[in-house]
């Protein structure tokens, strides 16, 4: 039996990531969300909110909030949707909460670059 040739490479993979710090990330008057959009693509920008439900219970504005600014901004910011889903293990049991954000992504034409 001979042995196949093989082909041995190596490569490296950079990744570069920024890390922002901010209080009331929602709030009109904080631009950091929508600048960072706007660094990303200068066109209108298709979003779809994922949110952890014990996050929304916490912060029972929360989803209010985005709306608002996502209005306010509504120039680079398109809201497609707000779904809310279970965090912790319960998210990790079957696939019925993947499936929902999978369809949500698919339904609204979500990039996902």
């Amino acid at each position: 039996m001979q042995i196949p040739k093989t082909i041995q490479q190596t490569f490296k993979v950079e990744y570069h990531h920024k890390l922002y710090f901010t209080h009331q990330l929602f709030e009109c008057s904080n631009t950091l969300f929508s600048d960072i959009l706007n660094s990303y693509n200068t066109s209108r920008v298709k979003v779809l909110f994922i949110v952890d439900e014990g996050v929304a219970h916490t912060h029972q504005f929360l989803t209010e909030q985005i709306e608002v600014y996502c209005e306010h901004y509504k120039s680079q910011i398109e809201l497609k949707s707000i779904i809310s889903i279970p965090g912790g293990e319960q998210v990790k049991i079957g696939t019925d909460h993947l499936n929902t954000v999978l369809k949500g992504i698919n339904d609204y034409n979500i990039c996902r670059h």
